[in-house]
Order: C-alpha cells, then structure tokens, then sequence
C-alpha cells in the first residue's frame, strides 16, 4: 500500500509539473490513474489544472473507464472545469473530444 501511495505522489506530482515522460513513464509500469495522493488530488485533475495536453492526453489514453476518470476535488471541480476556470481551451477540447 505504502509503494502505491508513493506512486500516486509521483504520478500527480508529474502531472502538476507538466512532466509527460515521466507520466507516460508511470503509466506504462501501471500507474494507477484512479488513485489520488496524500492530499486526495488525482492524476487527471492535477493535468488539467497544469494545462498540459501531453500529459492529460497521456493520463486518458490509459482507457479506464471514464466513469473512474470523472473524480472531483473537495470542492467539486471535475478536470473539464478546473481546464476552463484556468483558460485551458486545448483541454476542454481534448476532454470533450475523448467523450469526458
């Protein structure tokens, strides 16, 4: 358990910088899209909120199913609006076009 929280941490905390090769990285060793980190952000939301298409397109290339994929952070903000309260217009396309 301890291994995947670390995972987690890392996963997110690549999504946050915009890292794609290291997310792509974890997610082809099985990283866990599905799981958030210590401070209960998930992998998607985190990308979103970074604004990186590289790594959001990554993160839902993963292909679980969209229903996992549709977390919220504690205030309720899916990834679709956290991308459009940030101006993210290439992910609010990219979310829309992957059916999310």
């Amino acid at each position: 358990m301890m291994f995947c929280m670390l995972v987690s941490a890392v996963l997110t905390a690549a999504c946050l910088g915009g890292h794609s090769d290291i997310v792509v990285e974890l997610l082809e060793r099985s990283a866990n899209v599905a799981l958030p980190n210590a401070s209960g952000l998930y992998p998607l939301l985190c990308a979103a909120t970074a604004g990186d298409w590289q790594v959001v397109d990554a993160v839902l290339a993963v292909r679980q199913s969209m229903s996992q994929l549709r977390y919220s952070d504690k205030n309720g903000r899916t990834a679709l609006i956290i991308a459009a309260s940030a101006g993210h217009l290439s992910i609010i396309e990219l979310l829309i076009s992957k059916g999310y």
